[in-house]
């Protein structure tokens, strides 16, 4: 039959109303939707909330860093020489220290904006490997903790 018709067909071949049908269907997702239900302590939600708002903040601020570290050390690639060049931010040679500078004082500034560069380059890559992580964690935390309160004070450190 078709579904105008009176009934439907079920997969036995045995007429069943459009009321039946329904309750039938509404019965199975009712049912799914109790077996995919999460539950979360408002408290917990709110820590992993601002943990993570904390670690993507610093993960964008590290960037900055690392890309005006790298402008102050004259390591930007060659290609951006001309467009620093116009905003009065020195040339750039590259991803290599420079060896051929001959003033000491030039020198010592030129080394120590490779030594804080090659710091954020470090850190840069600390947090790419470990705020993914820590991420993960913290949400499976929040939907998976026995103790959700005790979670979002050890997540928020206090």
């Amino acid at each position: 039959r078709k579904c105008g018709e009176k009934g439907l067909l079920a997969p036995g071949k045995v007429p069943i109303s459009r009321r039946s049908a329904h309750a039938r269907l509404s019965a199975i997702i009712r049912d799914m939707a109790d077996t995919v239900t999460l539950e979360a302590s408002s408290l917990a939600l709110k820590a992993a909330g601002l943990a993570t708002a904390i670690c993507v903040t610093k993960l964008v601020l590290v960037n900055f860093m690392q890309a005006a570290a790298s402008v102050a050390a004259g390591a930007r690639p060659p290609e951006d020489s001309a467009m620093l060049a116009q905003a009065g931010m020195g040339t750039q040679d590259g991803f290599k220290p420079p060896q051929d500078v001959k003033d000491s004082a030039k020198k010592a500034k030129r080394d120590a904006a490779w030594e804080w560069k090659r710091r954020v380059d470090r850190i840069q890559a600390n947090d790419i490997e470990n705020v993914p992580v820590g991420l993960v964690i913290i949400w499976a935390g929040v939907l998976c903790s026995q103790f959700p309160d005790l979670h979002a004070k050890l997540a928020l450190g206090t």
